[in-house]
C-alpha cells in the first residue's frame, strides 16, 4: 500500500511541474511575441492607416484646387479616417485622430511699389492622429497648401495653385480662403467622417503691378519655404548683385519671397480669392 502511494505522488508531482512548465512556456512565448513582433505590427498597421488618410487629405485638397479653379459655386462631401482600432489580444489601445478647422491661420501679405500692402487671411484644417508606435502625424490644409507635419518639422506634401507665365514673370496665385460653415469646428474618435466643402465666394484675379514682397505668415516657414522653392527654381531668375531676380527669406513665423530689379518695374502677381466654407458632422465634439 505504501508502494502504491508514493507512485501516485509521483505522478501528481510531474503532473504539476509539466503544468507549471508549459504555463512558462507560454508566458515566455507571449512576452517574445509582445517585445519583439507586436511592436511591428502596431508600427505597420498605424503606417498604413497614416498612408490611407494621406490619401483621403490628398483628395479633400485636390478638391478644393479645383473648386477654386471653376467660375461655379460648388460643393463637395469628402471622407477622412480618424483613428485605428486596435489589434485583438496583443494590443488593447487604439490610435485615436482629431480633426479641427481653425480661423486665421495664415495671412499672405503683397507689398506693391515698397510702399502698398494687401492681405489675404485664411483659416485651416487641421488633422491630427497620436499613434502608439508610429510617429505622430498633423496634416494641415492651410491657402490651398498640403502640409505634414512631425514633432518640429514641418514639409509640403501638396503646393497651392501657384502659376508663372513666363521666365519675364508674371504670378499667378490662387488663395484659398478657408472658413468654417458653422459652430462645429471640431472632431475626435474613430471612424471615417465626412467633410463637406462649400464655394461662397470667388473674388477673379486682382492684378498688383511692380511687387516688390510677397509674405505668408505661418506655423509652418519651412513647409512654405518649399512651397515658393518649388514654384520659382528654373522659373524666375534667383537675385544676383544688379540683375532682376528673388530671394527666399524663412523666419520663425514667416517666409518672405523678395523681389529685386535695378530697374524698379519687379514683377506683376495676380491673385484669385477663392472662398470655401468648411462643416464636418458627426462623431465627439470639441
Amino acid at each position: 500500500m505504501k508502494l502504491t502511494k508514493l507512485i501516485n505522488e509521483n505522478d501528481a508531482i510531474v503532473g504539476v511541474i509539466t503544468t507549471v512548465l508549459i504555463i512558462g512556456l507560454m508566458i515566455a512565448v507571449l512576452t517574445v511575441i509582445n517585445v519583439s513582433y507586436v511592436p511591428q505590427w502596431v508600427e505597420k498597421e498605424e503606417a498604413k492607416h497614416m498612408e490611407l488618410v494621406a490619401t483621403q487629405i490628398g483628395k479633400l485638397k485636390s478638391i478644393m484646387d479645383f473648386q477654386s479653379n471653376i467660375d461655379r459655386y460648388t460643393s463637395f462631401t469628402n471622407y477622412v479616417t480618424l483613428g485605428r482600432n486596435e489589434i485583438p489580444f496583443f494590443e488593447p489601445q487604439r490610435t485615436y485622430g482629431s480633426l479641427k478647422i481653425v480661423s486665421n491661420q495664415t495671412t499672405m501679405e503683397i507689398e506693391e511699389n515698397g510702399s502698398n500692402t494687401f492681405s489675404f487671411t485664411s483659416g485651416g484644417i487641421q488633422f491630427s492622429f497620436k499613434n502608439n508606435v508610429f510617429v505622430d502625424q498633423t496634416y494641415i490644409i492651410e491657402a490651398g497648401a498640403y502640409i505634414l507635419s512631425q514633432s518640429d518639422e514641418n514639409g509640403i506634401k501638396g503646393p497651392p495653385p501657384i502659376l508663372i507665365e513666363s521666365y519675364d514673370g508674371n504670378i499667378s496665385i490662387i488663395f484659398i480662403n478657408i472658413s468654417c460653415m458653422s459652430s462645429r469646428n471640431q472632431i475626435a474618435g474613430i471612424g471615417t467622417y465626412p467633410v463637406f466643402t462649400g464655394v461662397t465666394d470667388i473674388i477673379d484675379h486682382v492684378t498688383y503691378n511692380n511687387v516688390t514682397n510677397i509674405t505668408v505668415f505661418t506655423n509652418y516657414p519651412r513647409a512654405w519655404y518649399h512651397v515658393f522653392n518649388n514654384s520659382f527654381r528654373n522659373k524666375l531668375a534667383e537675385y544676383e548683385p544688379g540683375e532682376r531676380g528673388y530671394d527666399i527669406i524663412e523666419e520663425n513665423n514667416h517666409v518672405q519671397v523678395r523681389f529685386y530689379d535695378p530697374e524698379n518695374q519687379y514683377y506683376t502677381v495676380s491673385v484669385r480669392e477663392a472662398k470655401i466654407s468648411v462643416q464636418i458632422a458627426w462623431g465627439l465634439l470639441g
